[in-house]
C-alpha cells in the first residue's frame, strides 16, 4: 500500500482516498488513483494527455473530456486548484511547490501493485492501433449499411418503372 503526504492531505492508493481533516475523506476513481500516483511519480514534467489517458484508463478508449473531469476531480479532492497544472493543448503537471512524501507500509504489496499497474497499461502505440483496427471494423460495417441501403434504393426505383412484381 502506498501513502503519498500531500501538503496537509494523505493519498492512499489501497484505499482510493484522499484525506484531510478528520471527517474530511474523499473517495476516488481507480482511473483518478493511477493519475494521481502518476502524476506525483512526475512531479514537475509536463505529462502529455494521451499518456495520461493511456495511464488513467488502460486498454479503453476514453475521450478527452473523461481526463479533464478527473482531473478537476483530483483538484477539488486535493482541496488545491493549483497543485495539478493544464499544459493547454499539451497535457498537465503535477506541481514543483507541493510537499510530496512518500511511505511505503509494505514493499512487497506496493510492488505488486505496480507490477499489476504496469501489466495494465498499454502504451500509446497500443492504443492507437487499436483505436485504427476499431476506426477500420466502424468503416466497413457503415460501408455494408451503406451498399445494403442503395441497393434498397435501386429495387425501389426499378419497382416505380418496371410493371409487375419483381
Amino acid at each position: 500500500m502506498a501513502i503519498y503526504q500531500i501538503n496537509d492531505r494523505v493519498f492512499n492508493t489501497l484505499d482510493r482516498t484522499i484525506t484531510g481533516e478528520v471527517d474530511d475523506v474523499r473517495k476516488l476513481s481507480q482511473s483518478e488513483v493511477y493519475l494521481l500516483a502518476y502524476l506525483i511519480e512526475n512531479q514537475g514534467k509536463i505529462i502529455d494527455k494521451m499518456e495520461l489517458m493511456t495511464v488513467g484508463w488502460p486498454k479503453k478508449v476514453v475521450v478527452v473530456n473523461s481526463l479533464t473531469v478527473a482531473v478537476s476531480n483530483l483538484r477539488k479532492a486535493l482541496e488545491d486548484p493549483d497543485i495539478i497544472s493544464s499544459n493547454k493543448g499539451v497535457g498537465y503537471t503535477f506541481s514543483e511547490q507541493a510537499t510530496v512524501v512518500h511511505n511505503t507500509i509494505d514493499e512487497l504489496e506496493d510492488e505488486e501493485i505496480v507490477k499489476d499497474y504496469n501489466n495494465t497499461i498499454i502504451t500509446p502505440k497500443e492504443s492507437q492501433k487499436e483505436t485504427q483496427s476499431l476506426l477500420i471494423n466502424s468503416f466497413f460495417y457503415i460501408s455494408i449499411i451503406v451498399f445494403l441501403m442503395a441497393c434498397a434504393f435501386v429495387i425501389n426505383w426499378v419497382k416505380s418503372y418496371v410493371p409487375g412484381d419483381i
